[in-house]
């Protein structure tokens, strides 16, 4: 569908440990509504979270890289609660260094035509993002968190990919996600520069953010 491509990317080890949300203020915007405090806003998409309108909408997706929800309709009053529900930011280590990403967005079709209709008609379905590095660099420290990537246990990374970061302060273009390695050469030496593929996939809805 559709694919972009940066220069730079951080990698953050998880350690699984979440901290509790309890009537948690959101700041609503029409249909949405986002954690007002921006230290709880990386939620922990292994819990059940759940934002609460007081006009009574339905959530329709909940965006865990941002601590956002989005709703049925215009919302009123909305608070966040859940047991383990943000990361804090202590409980990210940074891990490493992706090069040369890339990230591309798919979206599935359905058929909806009818019978004797005259055209085609198509219907969007679930949408979803992968991507890759042609290098990525590791530290000492951080080899049994990427060797158990490689061994079958499936752990969510969260990931900072840039596309434009001018300042270099990591304020610029780029995208927040969940993700899940896929792919990755247990053998590299450390501390170094490997100019090896690694790939990923996307963990839920990969949000946008422009440099400030």
């Amino acid at each position: 569908m559709g694919a972009t491509h940066g220069k730079h990317g951080i990698l953050y080890k998880w350690n699984g440990t979440g901290s509790d949300l309890s009537g948690e203020a959101c700041t609503e915007d029409a249909a949405t509504a986002q954690i007002t405090d921006t230290a709880k806003r990386i939620l922990n998409p292994n819990a059940t979270v759940t934002f609460t309108d007081t006009g009574g909408e339905a959530v329709t997706r909940i965006d865990y890289a941002e601590g956002k929800a989005y709703f049925s309709g215009n919302v009123t009053v909305v608070t966040c609660s859940g047991t383990g529900a943000y990361v804090a930011s202590g409980n990210l280590v940074k891990t490493g260094y992706l090069y040369e990403w890339a990230l591309e967005f798919t979206l599935e079709t359905h058929d909806l035509t009818a019978f004797q209709d005259d055209w085609r008609a198509m219907g969007g379905g679930l949408a979803a993002a992968a991507g890759s590095a042609q290098g990525f660099m590791v530290g000492s420290n951080w080899w049994d968190d990427l060797e158990d990537e490689t061994d079958g246990t499936k752990d969510l990374w969260f990931l900072e990919l840039f596309s434009y970061d001018p300042d270099d302060d990591r304020t610029g273009d780029h995208y927040d996600l969940w993700a899940v390695i896929t792919g990755l050469n247990p053998n590299v030496p450390l501390g170094d520069y490997i100019k090896e593929t690694i790939n990923f996939e996307a963990y839920g809805y990969v949000p946008f953010t422009a440099n400030s």
